[in-house]
């Protein structure tokens, strides 16, 4: 992980950029950050800011969960 000062807004800022996020270029940035409903393990639905990707997929397929460690690992057989 790249080191950067936690303590204050402009170092998130510029800890985000190195990253490929630039709120203030949106059409060169890899990654738009948005506002999204989000829901605790309690069920409590709150909003956060999430990231999302700016380029085009090409041939990668679309992951329906988001969660891309369980894409990687494949489907989960079930028993009964």
């Amino acid at each position: 992980m790249t080191p950067f000062n936690r303590t204050g807004r402009h170092g998130l800022d510029q800890h985000l950029e190195f990253k490929g996020y630039r709120p203030s270029e949106p059409e060169y940035s890899l990654y738009t950050r948005r506002l999204t409903p989000v829901t605790l393990d309690d069920g409590t639905v709150v909003q956060a800011s999430a990231y999302f990707y700016n380029a085009p997929l090409g041939r990668a397929e679309r992951i329906a969960s988001g969660d891309y460690l369980e894409h990687l690992r494949g489907p989960v057989e079930r028993t009964l």
